[in-house]
């Protein structure tokens, strides 16, 4: 008689990977993340920020490894993500999932990337004007006047 003994671990984090306290870069600029797992199966790893899944697509890359460790039953995956040309839509928080069929463990962390204003007084940029929240806009007259807390800025609209 035979029996089968099918075991499984969840994922679990041998130590803390990812940055525990927020980083800061400047736009144009990359960063690299990597989440090491150790699970049985071997984890999946799911990148998201601010809690949208994340492609591995421009201006994300995205990659894993799996390798055994010595002496264990165990398979370690190692996880990576790469962004390249950093934009303020890449701030917020990081969150690295390692899953398999007996669980799923998650490790986070925050980037911030300050904006880069590139508006002269003369002309708005229309990316800016609809997604920053701290702008106050005011239309008269085909005339767009709109401040923050440090610019004004001021442009006649063509009809």
């Amino acid at each position: 008689m035979f029996i089968f003994v099918f075991s499984t671990v969840p994922p679990a984090f041998p130590a803390q990977t990812l940055p525990t306290n927020k980083q800061t870069r400047n736009e144009d600029e990359s960063v690299s993340y990597s989440c090491t797992s150790e699970a049985k199966p071997a984890a999946k790893f799911l990148w998201t920020l601010n809690g949208k899944s994340l492609a591995n697509i421009p201006p994300y890359s995205i990659s894993s490894q799996i390798l055994p460790i010595p002496g264990s039953k165990l398979l370690r995956t190692i996880g990576y993500i790469v962004i390249d040309k950093l934009t303020w839509k890449q701030a917020g928080k990081f969150s690295c999932i390692a899953m398999n069929d007996a669980g799923r463990a998650i490790q986070s962390t925050e980037l911030e990337v300050p904006r880069k204003y590139q508006c002269t007084r003369q002309y708005i940029c229309k990316e800016q004007l609809l997604t920053d929240i701290n702008l106050l806009v005011i239309a008269k007259r085909k005339r767009f006047t709109y401040s923050t807390k440090k610019f004004s800025y001021f442009k006649w609209l063509s009809p």
